[in-house]
């Protein structure tokens, strides 16, 4: 298999009986970003604007994987413009 193979796959978790503990992923699934974006009651639109992204990306994002950067982006929207408290917030994002 050659290293163009392996493009664009997400790190593996090491095996629990490695001892080593877990990676972070290295993606945000779609359907996670979507159901946290309703669960804040946002469209599209609404959610573009604080990320600083368009809502072509915000679709896009959704219907694939978003980058790693966006777990911590919707945290921070629920968190800081909807009073959503922290832990909560990083709940609904590890759901998966």
């Amino acid at each position: 298999m050659s290293s163009s193979d392996d493009r664009g796959k997400a790190m593996e978790a090491p095996s629990e009986a490695s001892g080593s503990p877990p990676t972070r992923r290295a993606r945000v699934p779609g359907q996670v970003m979507r159901d946290v974006r309703r669960s804040l009651g946002l469209s599209q639109a609404e959610l573009r604007e604080p990320l600083c992204v368009g809502q072509a990306s915000i679709a896009r994002y959704e219907k694939g994987d978003a980058p790693a950067w966006m777990e911590y982006a919707l945290i921070g929207v629920g968190v800081l413009e909807h009073g959503v408290p922290v832990d909560e917030m990083v709940r609904r994002v590890e759901a998966e």
